[in-house]
């Protein structure tokens, strides 16, 4: 309760807010076995902050003792360590334990995203349905294993639907970010590469592509596309520096006297403000 506490209040002296908890370590495991333990652990938790949500292991004992708590139980898989065939991880002393296979650590995930299923170590099909993965820090592939995830997880979340007679929109994803519009650029490079398709037009979280339907139906597009996208990089880019010229008088300028008459300050101020860090 006290670690909670402090971390509840150090956050919220830097202007954060803590939402959700999760155990670490042996008393992680604990939990997901002992009732008691469990119950122990998310009773002091809000007792600091009722609204706290609380992360364990998905299909455990403790999914039962938070939602009694009555409060938010955010089931946890894990992308890079074996199951055994009752759902608990397997011990790290054994061999398998952990994983350090991008493709390997991608393909269980996607399992338990797609099929909520989880495949044991034995092979043996188990239950899982998961809304947070844990990677852990100190596995030396760790960084493979997430960007190989993160790319396959869009890839496979990626959205394709008909538009109009003969185009597809491709939706990467709802909302529009810098990552998410190198991808889309990304992809579009790939694709006009095929020479398959009439146009492209980029957007910034989506793609819309034609095609001669003489040549392609919407399935085979459909299919050609979801096979480019399976090969296409994302690596970001580093941010570029630009510098763009701007004339403020001569011919090059015209509306210089408007801008002054509406917006009632001088010539040198609207320099000012224009070539100002931050631009208003």
């Amino acid at each position: 309760r006290y670690q909670v506490s402090a971390l509840v209040g150090m956050t919220a002296a830097r202007g954060g807010k803590v939402t959700y908890v999760k155990p670490h370590g042996a008393l992680y495991n604990q939990m997901a076995e002992d009732v008691d333990i469990a119950r122990t652990v998310v009773e002091a938790v809000l007792q600091v902050d009722s609204t706290l949500k609380i992360m364990g292991l998905a299909q455990s004992a403790v999914e039962h003792v938070v939602q009694e708590a009555g409060t938010e139980f955010i089931a946890e898989a894990f992308a890079d360590r074996a199951y055994e065939d009752n759902g608990r991880l397997r011990s790290r002393k054994l061999m398998g334990a952990v994983y350090d296979d991008p493709e390997k650590a991608t393909q269980q995930v996607l399992s338990i995203l797609n099929n909520q299923v989880v495949l044991s170590y034995n092979g043996e099909k188990v239950p899982m349905k998961a809304a947070s993965f844990c990677i852990h820090g100190d596995n030396p592939a760790a960084l493979q294993l997430v960007q190989a995830i993160r790319h396959s997880i869009w890839k496979n979340m990626m959205k394709i639907q008909p538009y109009g007679d003969n185009a597809l929109i491709i939706q990467l994803a709802k909302e529009a970010s810098v990552e998410v519009s190198q991808q889309v650029i990304a992809l579009y490079h790939d694709l006009e590469t095929t020479g398959q398709f009439q146009y492209l037009i980029p957007a910034f979280a989506s793609l819309t592509v034609a095609f001669d339907k003489s040549v392609l139906s919407f399935a085979k597009a459909e299919e050609l596309i979801r096979s480019v996208a399976q090969k296409t990089s994302y690596a970001q880019e580093k941010a570029k520096h630009l510098t763009i010229p701007v004339c403020y008088e001569g011919p090059h300028a015209p509306d210089m006297q408007l801008v002054e008459r509406i917006t009632g300050l001088s010539r040198n101020e609207i320099v000012q403000l224009h070539t100002n860090t931050t631009f208003h």
